[in-house]
């Protein structure tokens, strides 16, 4: 009965993933970031890829972005046992986006009940989830989710003492991103994340995590867009 349960919970938070999926704009071209609160590199990235892209001039228009708030975080299951409970193992990382991501996985926990295990600890996980919380009140593709991120994770690489004006910034009341972030519905937009990142690209070196328009880029993003861009060349595309 309990193996049924959390079959039946791991379907409802599947299906809610496939829902709340961002929804491409025609024509536009599509980038798909896994990242998590405290990455260094990923603060790298949103101050030198992603905000140079998002001021070249035209740019922003052509572009649908969905940021997934996950990374390298996964959830003890039983078939990836790890010897440091409640610790990120790497390890036991790369047993459970093998075993979860893999089609028909006969595994039940995939999703929780076990704890999830963030790269950087448990401020890292809040902070996912308060970026998780971010995105869900706010319009598919609003520039309020970059702007919040930028912000967060950006210029503050996740620090927990500046998520209140994070949010406020981007016209959010802090005490609903963190009613959201510590309560059941954070619980659910993090299981939504990790499945989000295991559709996105099971086999992720590591964050951030780059996807446009399928194909993953590491760097020069910019370049990358323009190139996979079938309209009008925009005007910041570089030459």
């Amino acid at each position: 009965m309990k193996n049924s349960m959390m079959t039946l919970m791991t379907m409802v938070v599947v299906m809610m993933a496939i829902v709340t999926t961002v929804r491409a704009v025609a024509n536009n071209v599509t980038l798909v970031l896994l990242e998590e609160s405290m990455c260094p590199d990923c603060q790298d990235f949103m101050n030198e890829e992603l905000v140079p892209t998002l001021q070249a001039k035209g740019v922003a228009e052509i572009l649908t972005i969905e940021i997934i708030p996950w990374g390298n975080a996964y959830f003890e299951t039983s078939e990836c046992p790890t010897k440091t409970p409640g610790k990120f193992d790497g390890k036991a990382c790369r047993c459970w986006m093998s075993t979860c991501a893999a089609p028909n996985a006969s595994v039940t926990d995939c999703f929780g009940p076990g704890q999830a295990v963030c790269q950087h600890g448990e401020n890292e996980c809040l902070g996912d989830r308060i970026s998780a919380c971010v995105i869900d009140m706010v319009p598919v593709n609003s520039p309020q989710v970059t702007s919040f991120e930028i912000c967060f994770v950006g210029k503050n690489e996740g620090d927990l003492t500046a998520a209140q004006g994070c949010v406020e910034s981007v016209g959010l009341k802090f005490e609903d991103v963190m009613g959201c972030a510590k309560g059941s519905r954070g619980d659910v937009l993090e299981r939504i994340a990790a499945v989000n990142t295991l559709k996105a690209d099971a086999r992720h070196q590591g964050v951030p995590w780059a996807i446009i328009d399928g194909q993953v880029v590491q760097n020069n993003i910019l370049s990358a867009i323009c190139q996979a861009y079938k309209g009008p060349r925009p005007e910041g595309c570089p030459n």
